[in-house]
């Protein structure tokens, strides 16, 4: 029995179909302009919860070493290839001229002076072997940028201090500069048969951590999404039906990197949140389109009309994923009440994905079934059809079982079109709908 609240609901749902269409849309759309720059402004660090160690730490050196306070650090590695001479990395021919055509560069861009460094300015400094050794003659100090041990003298470094609290583009611009520019001085002073270079530090990190998103987000648009889908199809035994779990995904990923993105604006998110709400979207709808999509082919395979479904299946697996999801939601956002700012984020991320699925499949998907169900359902049929004749043009199937089967499908269409009025047409429709999960 289909309680009130589902019919009314229903009722509301099948008036409003084109408002909840519209608002979908709209959402979606200002998704596809704002929400994709949500992956942009997550972050790959974040400030330790106070009176932890960390935090004590960090304090103290503030306090004692204020030039280093608010600073962070891009170190370039330069390392010999195998086809390098035999003699030390600093010793080959064109590496000082690198290095020193390096600060130059950065002087000219930056302003910075190894002489006079500025400790309120973007750029705090450099530091490589002849940079110290040819301004300071601090070879001593120098010796500290090379490699020791069994690769003793095969690789040295450059270190570039800048200023934390400039934006991430400025950063990242920086980081640029200095890739493109010892590239160009490698091919300049011809090194490049001879020494590899490579960027590290937190903003490289963080830059391949975005890129890893990004081939997440691929795999799973690729690979993961039309396997789910495939299972679905199984199960649900409709192509036409995979329409609705694409548009929910769709419209969820889109909906939620919208609300997270003014979120990740006002606090650090860390940057793998959008990988664990994607994954998170993409999982929860298979399962919920499940749940709703195999209610409504029980009804109508029972001889029930679209109207009469849609209540019913709003009634049970409505009331299932509701619950499921609620029950996700609050476990996810009992991570705020951890001190930590990642866990915190994730945790929003998590719910708002899992919010926002609950309210697309509750909605939008019961809008397409009042909408263009029937069609969806004959073309199924078709389908079916189709397939049967292809099997008996190959020999698969005799020509007296595809007249069989052609004549059941005519008569679960007149059940599901006509509201199976009538035992018989009741049960034709029944045993049409049977036929086509076969």
């Amino acid at each position: 029995m289909t309680s009130e609240f589902a019919r009314n609901s229903a009722s509301l749902i099948k008036r409003f179909r084109f408002v909840i269409f519209a608002f979908w849309a709209l959402l979606a759309l200002a998704g596809l302009k704002w929400g994709l720059l949500f992956t942009s402004a997550t972050v790959a660090q974040y400030d330790s919860p106070d009176g932890s160690d960390s935090a004590i730490a960090s304090a103290k050196i503030n306090k004692h070493f204020p030039s280093q306070s608010g600073t962070n650090q891009v170190t370039i590695l330069l390392k010999k290839k195998n086809t390098a001479p035999s003699t030390g990395i600093i010793d080959l021919p064109g590496m000082k001229q690198l290095q020193l055509s390096l600060y130059n560069a950065t002087r000219e861009e930056y302003g910075y002076d190894v002489a006079n460094p500025c400790d309120n300015c973007f750029f705090r400094s450099m530091q490589s072997y002849w940079l110290l050794s040819d301004t300071f003659n601090a070879t001593l100090l120098a010796r500290s940028f090379l490699s020791t041990g069994d690769a003793e003298g095969e690789s040295t470094l450059v270190v570039v201090t800048y200023d934390t609290d400039e934006s991430t583009d400025k950063i990242d611009d920086l980081i640029d500069f200095l890739d493109k520019r010892v590239n160009g001085f490698l091919d300049d002073f011809g090194l490049t048969d001879q020494v590899t270079h490579g960027l590290t530090g937190i903003q490289p990190f963080a830059d391949a951590i975005l890129e890893g998103i990004a081939d997440d987000l691929e795999i799973m648009d690729t690979a993961v999404l039309p396997l789910a889908l495939l299972v679905l199809a199984t199960i649900v035994q409709s192509l036409p039906f995979l329409l609705m779990p694409i548009i929910n995904i769709l419209c969820t990923i889109l909906s939620s990197f919208l609300i997270m993105y003014p979120v990740a604006l006002n606090m650090d998110v860390v940057s793998f949140t959008p990988s664990v709400m994607m994954s998170l979207t993409i999982a929860m709808s298979i399962d919920y389109s499940l749940f709703l999509l195999s209610r409504i082919m029980e009804e109508t395979n029972e001889g029930r009309t679209l109207d009469e479904a849609i209540p019913s299946m709003l009634d049970n697996a409505g009331h299932t994923i509701l619950v499921s999801g609620g029950t996700l939601v609050c476990c996810f956002l009992g991570n705020l009440f951890f001190p930590l700012a990642m866990l915190q984020s994730v945790g929003i991320g998590a719910s708002t994905a899992l919010i926002m699925a609950l309210s697309v499949n509750l909605t939008l998907t019961p809008a397409v079934l009042y909408s263009i169900g029937p069609q969806l359902m004959g073309c199924q049929d078709w389908l079916n059809r189709a397939t049967h004749r292809a099997l008996v043009n190959i020999g698969c199937r005799t020509s007296t079982d595809a007249l069989h089967d052609q004549a059941v499908f005519e008569g679960g269409n007149g059940a599901i079109n006509g509201g199976g009025g009538g035992g018989g047409g009741g049960g034709g429709g029944a045993d049409g709908l049977s036929a086509s999960l076969i």
